[in-house]
């Protein structure tokens, strides 16, 4: 099968020259200036995989050999200069998931004033290296997911802040602060899927476009009428099995597709290929863009798998809450 992302005459998807629109999308400075947070990282690209694997979990070393590593341009972030002792703004009171989730923030406010994307911008007009860059929001709705619901300590100074808007205070109930970092999580998750879907066609497979839509639409019939389940209309449960077999199927394709193109991008690096040699019909730029929509299309399924775990569990804290 041919890959969504090869050039086809004829479809508006080639210049004159032969070579795909993407290649002339517009290319944006991504330099940035990560040290008060993130000693060392000096770009969105290496700030992205050092989030990435400060919520997995992950030692950093060659992007290549983390597996759903969100890196496909080939950088590799340079590891922290702080020495131990030294004053690290508060970096080493914060956990994995909060400095996650500050160089994130950080991310979407550089994306922000860099005007990386126009709000009417389609697939064709993305750069490749700024792809993987859409998956900000993404990550960040993980990241709100993955923080504890017991309220942290209060930093506002030269001790470095905490997560901003993180914490609920001291009085603070765990259902109360679990509820505002699910209602961030999903509000993130939208937002992601709205900018994939954005992209146009072939990007989020067809049947969770309409999943999502419906889900949608379930959202705006639960406000009009008072009532109905957070995130889409009450499904019985063999309707919600169905739905989830057929979206584990589609994640679980997509995933695939994406390791048989790491494991390409992988043998290129090996043989020493020329970026414009081709291999499997893809050239290194070809391969790499591939791979990116692929990641992103494996997003799209986990946002929509945990829209539809975090509205049930909005139920519950809302329940929860109502009883204190």
């Amino acid at each position: 099968k041919a890959s969504l992302l090869e050039p086809k005459v004829g479809k508006g998807l080639t210049s004159g020259n032969g070579k795909p629109c993407w290649t002339r999308a517009k290319a944006i400075n991504m330099d940035v200036d990560f040290d008060d947070i993130a000693p060392g990282i000096s770009s969105l690209s290496e700030a992205l995989v050092l989030s990435v694997a400060l919520l997995d979990g992950e030692e950093l070393g060659p992007p290549q050999s983390r597996d759903g590593s969100a890196l496909t341009n080939g950088d590799t972030p340079r590891q922290p200069q702080t020495a131990a002792g030294e004053c690290d703004g508060g970096r080493l009171s914060q956990t994995p998931t909060e400095r996650s989730i500050n160089i994130l923030l950080r991310m979407q406010t550089e994306i922000s004033r860099s005007g990386l994307y126009a709000a009417n911008e389609t697939l064709d007009d993305v750069a490749t290296p700024s792809l993987e860059l859409l998956s900000v929001e993404y990550h960040l709705g993980r990241a709100y997911l993955q923080l504890p619901t017991h309220a942290p300590p209060a930093t506002d100074g030269e001790g470095g802040d905490r997560i901003p808007g993180g914490g609920g205070g001291a009085s603070a109930s765990p259902a109360g602060l679990r509820r505002q970092n699910v209602a961030r999580a999903t509000e993130c998750y939208h937002s992601f899927l709205r900018r994939v879907e954005q992209l146009g066609d072939g990007v989020m497979a067809e049947a969770a476009l309409g999943e999502y839509h419906a889900m949608l639409d379930g959202e705006e019939e639960g406000e009009d009428g008072g009532g109905g389940r957070r995130g889409g209309a009450r499904m019985n449960p063999a309707q919600l099995r169905d739905l989830k077999i057929r979206r584990f199927q589609r994640k679980k394709a997509a995933g695939r597709a994406r390791a048989h193109l790491g494991s390409l991008l992988d043998r290129r690096a090996r043989l020493g290929l020329a970026p414009d040699e081709a291999m499997e019909g893809h050239d290194g730029e070809s391969l790499r863009r591939t791979l990116a929509v692929e990641t992103l299309r494996v997003h799209a399924e986990t946002a929509l798998e945990e829209l539809h775990s975090s509205s049930g569990e909005m139920e519950m804290l809302e329940m929860a809450l109502r009883m204190e």
